[in-house]
C-alpha cells in the first residue's frame, strides 16, 4: 500500500481520489507531482490531458525552459474563474428573483408571498399564474384552478370566461364552508 505522502507531504485521502479518478497509479501521480503539479492539482492534471499534452511534453518544455506548464496553468485557472464567475452570476440572479416576489407584481407583499408558498406555488409558478391575468389575492382561486379544475396557467390564459371560473370557485368555497359548518 502506497503512502501518499511519500509522494508529496500535502496529501489528503480526499486529494488522492481526485488523481486516481483518473485511472492513474501512484507512479504516475509521482511524475506528475515531480514535475511541478501540486497534489490538489489533479483537475490541472485533466485540462493538460484534454489540451493534448501529455507528461514528456511538460519535461521537455521544463528542458527548454519554454514555460509551458506555466502557460497551462494560467489558462486552466482562468477558465476555472470564469465557470466560477458565471455560476455566482446565474446563482445569484436566480436567488434575488425568487426572493423579490415585488418582480412579479408590487402588490406581493410578505402575507401574499406567504398565501401562495402555504399553496405549493413556488416563485416561477406564481410568476406564470399572474401573467396569465390572475392577481396577487388569487393564490386560493389558482390553487382551485390548478387541484380541482386541472387547468395550469396557460390554459386560464386561453381560457375565454374566466369570470365564470370566479363564479364557480365562490360556489366552491360556499358549499365547502357549508359542509364544514355542518360537522
Amino acid at each position: 500500500m502506497t503512502d501518499w505522502t511519500d509522494i508529496h507531504p500535502d496529501f489528503t485521502d480526499e486529494l488522492q481520489k481526485g488523481w486516481e479518478q483518473f485511472g492513474l497509479n501512484p507512479e504516475e501521480i509521482k511524475e506528475w507531482i515531480d514535475v511541478g503539479l501540486d497534489p490538489e492539482e489533479s483537475d490541472l492534471f485533466f485540462h493538460i490531458q484534454s489540451e493534448g499534452y501529455e507528461i514528456d511534453d511538460i519535461k521537455e518544455g521544463i528542458e527548454q525552459g519554454d514555460g509551458l506548464l506555466d502557460e497551462l496553468r494560467s489558462q486552466f485557472y482562468e477558465k476555472s474563474q470564469e465557470v466560477i464567475e458565471t455560476r455566482i452570476t446565474k446563482k445569484t440572479r436566480m436567488n434575488s428573483s425568487e426572493r423579490d416576489w415585488t418582480n412579479i407584481s408590487p402588490e406581493f407583499a410578505p402575507e401574499v408571498v406567504q398565501e401562495w408558498k402555504s399553496r405549493s406555488f413556488e416563485w416561477e409558478d406564481t410568476k406564470d399564474w399572474i401573467s396569465s391575468g390572475m392577481k396577487p389575492n388569487d393564490a386560493g382561486f389558482c390553487a382551485w384552478l390548478r387541484d380541482e379544475v386541472k387547468v395550469d396557467s396557460d390554459q386560464v390564459l386561453n381560457y375565454e370566461y374566466v369570470e365564470d371560473l370566479h363564479e364557480q370557485y365562490q360556489d366552491y368555497l360556499s358549499m365547502t364552508q357549508q359542509i364544514e359548518t355542518n360537522h
